[in-house]
């Protein structure tokens, strides 16, 4: 729970907003935010941004100087500013919504609406938003909802006001800012934005943590998914390590694992060909057909994360061949594992966990997985001649999966044997023998280890590693090797 949430408002429990004063006709459309100087109210921590002339750049086009930014690997200033002058335009000032609006607040899209909505007004900057934030009806208790409802809607719509706020504020760490990144540890890390918000948390449906968790995932995907061209490589790969480096990612990983309430789920009428990558696809059945559970019947998928769901090959290691053979696709493929029901609650936490650990591989490799020219930038379509390639040569998949094991290193690990078989030095004991076993299987028909290989020394690596983690005394003594005067096991 958010332990430091503190609640505001009448002895009902109902946020304070000023309905009955609203001075304003009942059909009303969404109120301007200017004052009556045309200049827009000013944001605390925020410097005031200028006369507001125009939204933001349309997605495919730059000025100049955000050309240059972006070509520099920064966001421009001003096209920051100028999101949030368009995030607080939506929304009226001192939260005066016209009663049509609090009767009947929109339902603004969320992953599964896609471009087929109607994009809501107060919904500025196009988000993804968690499914918790889709309808004001899903954050309140049905009975306190009757009894409060033009207040709740208000109180949802200033939480989605605060969403798009805080995404700006998400592209500004991102792009470098110490200032920004305070004040979403100080909103998110704290759970501070209910507050700012004015949500009753005594009303809420779901746990208030959970609910920051959410908010915090989806802000950080979608950095990484902007369509927004002013938005460079390196600030979507920043966003990852911000989520990694600041808050709390195994967390935010299993909230978004749930089937409900992601906000990521896929419904049953949307076509394979938006989850698999274009160049994956084999069939026309995957072109014409809208079932997703297709996914992980395609051929690239099956050969890549075929037992991944069933425990019965470690995640880790298909993560480490896909991102080898298939770079430019690893996006794509690891966010629709996220969206599927059928990835199974264990691979899509393990999913989004992975997106963060692709940061740590070396930058030729992280252009190729983050960069223009990567699939979920392109509407699934690579901008590679052919699916086939440097990929199919052994020798050169080894190399890059050595390379893309280095996020798997620990000072836990010494001698490498966790890394030399794609585990987590932290496996429980009780689980290490079965997936050392496993992944040398793995490993051993990919490689052909037990055959002859120019690589002997990656061969003898491997078998050196299962010898010991398979050996529950060789564990229980290189644990303490690695740790000494600790405890031996992580059971």
């Amino acid at each position: 729970m958010v332990s430091n949430v503190s609640l505001t408002g009448d002895d009902d429990g109902a946020t304070p907003f000023r309905i009955e004063k609203l001075g304003v006709t009942d059909d009303q459309g969404a109120p301007t935010a200017r004052r009556p100087d045309d200049r827009l109210p000013t944001r605390s921590g925020s410097p005031a941004p200028a006369t507001f002339k125009a939204a933001s750049p349309t997605a495919g086009t730059s000025s100049p100087s955000s050309t240059s930014a972006a070509s520099a690997g920064t966001i421009d200033p001003h096209y920051l500013d100028q999101l949030e002058a368009k995030a607080i335009a939506a929304y009226p000032v001192d939260g005066n919504y016209s009663p049509r609006v609090l009767r009947f607040p929109p339902s603004i899209p969320n992953e599964s609406g896609g471009a087929k909505h109607t994009i809501s007004p107060y919904n500025p900057l196009n988000l993804r938003l968690p499914y918790s934030l889709v309808h004001y009806k899903v954050l309140y208790e049905i009975q306190s909802l009757t009894r409060m409802r033009g207040k709740a809607g208000a109180t949802y719509l200033d939480l989605v006001k605060q969403y798009n706020l805080a995404y700006v504020d998400y592209l500004r760490a991102a792009n470098g800012s110490d200032e920004a990144l305070g004040r979403l540890k100080a909103l998110l890390a704290k759970g501070n934005i209910l507050d700012v918000a004015g949500v009753q948390t005594k009303h809420l449906t779901i746990d208030p943590q959970i609910l920051v968790y959410q908010i915090l995932g989806h802000l950080c995907l979608d950095v990484l998914r902007s369509a927004d061209t002013e938005i460079p490589t390196p600030v979507r790969i920043h966003a990852l390590e911000v989520a990694r480096e600041h808050f709390n990612v195994a967390a935010v990983a299993t909230t978004l694992s749930e089937a409900r309430p992601s906000g990521l789920s896929v419904k049953f009428s949307e076509k394979i060909y938006d989850l698999i990558p274009r160049r994956f696809i084999t069939n026309e059945e995957e072109m014409t057909k809208p079932q997703a559970p297709r996914f992980f019947r395609n051929e690239y998928v099956k050969s890549i994360f075929s037992g991944s769901a069933r425990n019965s090959r470690p995640f880790n290691l298909s993560v480490i061949e896909l991102s080898s053979k298939y770079p430019e696709e690893t996006i794509q493929t690891l966010v629709s594992i996220l969206r599927l029901d059928e990835s199974g609650s264990e691979m899509r936490a393990s999913a989004f966990k992975a997106l963060t650990n692709l940061t740590n591989l070396d930058e030729p490799l992280k252009e190729r997985i983050f960069g223009e020219n990567a699939s979920y930038r392109n509407g699934g379509e690579s901008r590679i001649e052919s699916v086939t390639g440097s990929g199919d040569n052994l020798d050169e998949v080894e190399v890059a999966a050595a390379k893309a094991m280095d996020f798997l290193r620990s000072p836990n690990d010494p001698a490498g044997y966790f890394h030399a078989l794609c585990l987590h030095p932290e496996t429980p004991d009780e689980d290490v023998g079965a997936l050392a076993e496993a992944t040398y299987s793995v490993l051993a028909s990919k490689y052909g280890l037990d055959a002859s290989k120019p690589n002997t020394h990656r061969a003898a690596q491997i078998a050196e590693a299962y010898e010991v983690l398979s050996d529950p005394a060789k564990l229980r003594q290189y644990r303490l090797t690695a740790n000494p005067g600790g405890r031996s096991s992580l059971a």
